[in-house]
């Protein structure tokens, strides 16, 4: 403190000694404590009243209570309260002597002492004491301003002197009626306010105390209700600090700590959140590495500006689909991004703040210092990659190219590679060469297809692994159209002279991941059919990729067909564009009334449909009559039909449709306007006749039925 106060100066020896200053300070009846309340009076601008209170605490109090008329003095004292503090009402007090003395004579202003119960020794000894300490601060170049201090910058100044003195409430203390506030002081002590004090009743949760008097217990005296804060910063060489667990803040950007402050044990500041940059720099930095750029825990706009984290994004995306292809592990882990980002960003960067200005500078001489590719064991991996053994699209017998895709899951039904087939494709896709897989699975399913082999062939095919690897070497191109089972076992019987069957190879224990999964979907990314088997695929999807035909196809799909008005009609339409060519089939659908005008994906499909759609209409337009026919049917063929089982109506449609169906045998299914109208001028020229024979054979037939049934009824 001396030292600070300039009291103190180094001899030619090295000896520190006292200065003129300096021994006038050390003979001052003044606390020590009290010089540094002037020092910090100087800050805030209130020496004057920091010098009124130095002075009349180091002397006795000049107010007097005498036993018998105490409550007269008290009565009078408090003319000088000031709410919340009695160190600002000594100031106060000063005041109003300062103003009297000017205004009385010595002997007036002795008796105004001794009628208001004051002791006029000790307020000539506080003057006195107050003008020694003007005058030593004033050789210091502390001077006394001309306005009045603000009371808070008046308690702050004195707090610097009475640290040890402060006191906070004890909430858990008895409390009621009668019972006086209890604070707990520095190092573990109790005392409560004495009194005469103007907090004597209501209190305040943080008091500073001039004295600490030892009666029947702790008492304080001249109090003064303070904040806590003001303590951390007078005192930062006595504080001691604690902190919390570090926690990440999405909304700042950065890792904060929970702070609480003691002195002397009493917790000043508690609770209160900083930037763990205060206190753990590297720590701060590592967390801002971790939640900001590896986790991006921070706001969605602020990550958004960052483009080089879309890169990262990218490269990780490159690596955890060649994870999915390769089926073994190739990318880079969490910690090992962190410590990515941990070597390119410097350490005092620990926040999206302090982030964006250092960035600032670094991209423009260096853009892609993120980039994962220039990581050594990354860029070998990447280059590696890029080989035809896994490759990204099938193409099928008929040249359609189809979107692969890798999952490594064991535990999914689609671990390994799946084919997707858009929906209106599925009609025309073979799938003829999915045996063959992809190339980089060869090698497995080869292996698999030799264990599946009996026992004394795998032993004559001993050494195995040279004999596979040689086989492999030998199969021929998979557009060769061999199914790969046979392919392998003839490439088996060629390098090692042995005969493999292929009929003895299974491929029912083979694992998902060797099986190629097909996924039909459509346009907008619905699945319509899953599976491994290419007929049950097609199977379940045939319906929607009908409707899904239709819907873009050039032909319109109609309904309630009864004669040929649909002009010529297509066997194949195909529509399209950028190499996606979609193939369809058009056909008649038999509704029984009338026929339906349909595509449909199957060409098979399309043809039974066709004829029976033909039928259907020639039926309609052209049957033949049946009332000549019916008239030749006496009451003996009636009853040998009823006989039978049959009616006659039911009979003359048998006949109708067999007569159409030997005209459709022998001229074909029109696909034509003029082709059907020849093929219905045909039936109605000829119909007639092969209708009344095909009826007549079919009763010849019935009553020869009727006679082995009689005949076999009589038998025993």
């Amino acid at each position: 403190l001396l030292d600070e106060l300039g009291a103190l100066r180094t001899d030619d020896d090295g000896a520190r000694r006292l200065t003129g200053v300096g021994r006038r300070l050390a003979r001052l009846p003044v606390d020590p404590r009290l010089g540094r309340m002037i020092l910090e009076a100087e800050r805030h601008g209130c020496v004057r009243e920091v010098l009124v209170i130095a002075s009349a605490l180091s002397i006795q109090d000049v107010r007097e209570r005498p036993r018998e008329q105490r409550e007269k003095a008290d009565e009078l004292h408090r003319r000088f309260d000031v709410p919340g503090s009695d160190l600002l009402s000594i100031v106060a007090l000063w005041d109003h002597l300062r103003d009297r003395q000017r205004e009385l004579s010595g002997n007036a202003f002795r008796r105004m002492c001794r009628d208001e119960y004051l002791n006029w020794l000790r307020v000539r000894e506080w003057r006195d004491l107050y003008s020694q300490l003007r005058q030593v601060a004033g050789q210091l170049g502390i001077r006394p301003g001309t306005e009045a201090g603000h009371p808070d910058r008046v308690h702050q100044a004195v707090l610097a002197g009475l640290l040890s003195h402060l006191g906070v409430r004890d909430e858990r203390a008895p409390s009621g009626r009668g019972a006086r506030a209890v604070y707990l002081g520095a190092r573990g002590s109790r005392f409560e306010i004495a009194g005469g004090s103007v907090l004597a009743r209501r209190g305040a949760r943080w008091v500073m105390a001039a004295e600490l008097v030892e009666t029947d217990r702790l008492r304080a005296r001249r109090v003064a209700a303070v904040q806590p804060e003001w303590a951390e910063r007078l005192a930062p060489h006595l504080v001691r600090r604690s902190h919390g667990e570090p926690e990440w803040d999405s909304g700042s950007g950065r890792a904060m700590v929970a702070e609480t402050v003691t002195l002397y044990g009493l917790p000043i500041v508690a609770g209160r959140r900083i930037g763990l940059d205060r206190v753990d720099p590297e720590l701060a930095h590592e967390m801002f590495v971790d939640h900001a750029l590896v986790r991006r825990e921070v706001d969605a706009a602020w990550l958004r500006r960052q483009r080089f984290l879309a890169r990262i994004d990218a490269a990780l995306g490159r690596l955890d689909d060649l994870e999915h292809r390769l089926r073994r592990r190739v990318g880079i882990s969490a910690d090992e991004l962190v410590e990515h980002h941990r070597t390119i960003v410097p350490l005092h960067v620990t926040s999206i703040r302090s982030f964006d200005r250092w960035w600032a500078d670094t991209r423009r001489d260096d853009p892609g210092l993120f980039d994962l590719e220039r990581s050594a064991v990354l860029a070998e991996v990447f280059a590696a990659a890029g080989d035809d053994r896994h490759p990204d699209e099938w193409v099928d017998t008929d040249g359609a190219v189809y979107h692969l895709t890798y999952r490594h899951d064991p535990d999914s039904v689609f671990d390994g590679v799946t084919l997707h087939i858009p929906l209106t494709a599925v009609n025309r896709f073979s799938g003829d060469l999915l045996d063959w897989h992809i190339p980089a699975h060869r090698p497995a399913i080869a292996e698999a297809l030799f264990r599946s082999l009996p026992k004394e062939t795998r032993r004559r095919l001993i050494p195995a692994a040279e004999t596979v690897t040689a086989a492999l070497a030998a199969l021929p191109d998979p557009s060769a159209g061999t199914r790969f089972v046979d392919a392998f076992a003839a490439a088996l019987t060629a390098v090692s002279g042995v005969r493999v069957d292929p009929a003895t190879m299974s491929t029912a224990s083979f694992p998902t991941h060797l099986r190629i999964h097909l996924v039909v979907s459509d346009a907008e990314g619905e699945v319509h059919a899953f599976g491994d088997d290419v007929a049950t695929v097609r199977d379940l999807a045939r319906p929607a990729a009908r409707r899904a035909l239709a819907s873009s196809a050039p032909i319109e799909e109609r309904s309630g067909i009864v004669d040929w008005d649909i002009g010529d009609l297509p066997e194949t339409v195909e529509w399209g564009e950028d190499g996606d060519v979609v193939r369809a089939h058009p056909t008649l659908l038999d509704r029984g009334d009338s026929v339906s005008l349909r595509l449909v994906t199957d060409p098979a499909l399309q043809q039974r449909l066709m004829r029976e759609g033909v039928r259907r209409l020639l039926l309609l337009t052209a049957a033949p009559a049946r009332s000549g026919v019916r008239s030749l049917l006496d009451n003996d063929a009636r009853l040998t039909l009823g006989l039978n089982g049959l009616g006659v109506d039911s009979l003359l449609d048998d006949a109708a449709t067999a007569t159409v169906d030997r005209l459709l045998d022998e001229r074909g299914v029109p696909w034509t306007a003029e082709a059907f109208d020849t093929l219905r001028r045909a039936l109605r020229a000829d119909g007639p006749q092969v209708f009344a024979d095909c009826v007549g054979v079919a009763l010849d037939i019935l009553r020869a039925a009727g006679r082995v049934r009689h005949r076999l009824e009589t038998l025993r």
